[in-house]
């Protein structure tokens, strides 16, 4: 597993979607940004893998509906600044099996976000 945090708040676009791409086109250009800070601690994954979103919430910040994490415009660009950046090929089924969307109280009151790679998708009770 490799583990990255992010200065980078993961909303979830309740305010209200809009068709034009200015939004989009703002959000992806901060995810963008959060990925390359970390530049240092990039990995090139030329093989599958399952992707954790861990929402840290921060001072005044507010749980989520579990359905609601991984929602809006935030989570997709964050997925495509890290294909932007050279750490996942693509997008795509064959190179991202799994997308899972989790959230937890920040100790220190900060919004921050936590990226997890895995090599295989979680496996969940039947």
């Amino acid at each position: 597993m490799i583990r990255v945090v992010l200065d980078y708040q993961l909303t979830n676009s309740n305010a209200g979607q809009s068709r034009h791409w200015s939004n989009h086109h703002r959000q992806n250009k901060i995810a963008i940004a959060a990925v390359q800070a970390i530049e240092s601690q990039k990995v090139a994954f030329g093989r599958p893998v399952a992707i954790r979103v861990v929402r840290v919430i921060g001072k005044r910040g507010r749980s989520y509906d579990p359905d609601s994490i991984l929602r809006g415009v935030a989570a997709k660009c964050l997925i495509d600044a890290f294909v932007s950046c050279g750490w996942l090929v693509d997008d795509s089924a064959k190179f991202v099996l799994q997308v899972v969307g989790d959230q937890v109280k920040a100790t220190d009151g900060v919004h921050r976000t936590i990226v997890e790679f895995h090599d295989k998708p979680a496996c969940f009770a039947e």
